[in-house]
């Protein structure tokens, strides 16, 4: 597992994860990843807690755009947050 650390940044995405009584559910389509098994591949709840956790925030940060402050793209001013 490693640790990333970031300053100054808005990670302008969103993931989500779920396991098989969410897929049964109105909104299946909308998770992005769905596990078959309550335990999501792992031995434990906790370490399918984690797993599902885990998957939510890797998707996010793939999908997503990451911002620097100031935006490459837009010079004219920082495009995070100013609750950041």
């Amino acid at each position: 597992m490693k640790t990333l650390h970031f300053q100054s940044v808005f990670v302008g995405g969103c993931g989500t994860a779920a396991g098989p009584m969410e897929a049964q559910g109105p909104l299946k389509d909308k998770i992005d990843k769905l596990f078959d098994d309550i335990y999501c591949e792992e031995k434990t709840y906790e370490q399918a807690e984690r797993r599902l956790m885990s998957e939510a925030c890797d998707h996010a940060l793939r999908a997503c755009l990451l911002y620097t402050s100031p935006s490459p793209r837009d010079r004219q001013k920082s495009r995070m947050p100013s609750s950041a």
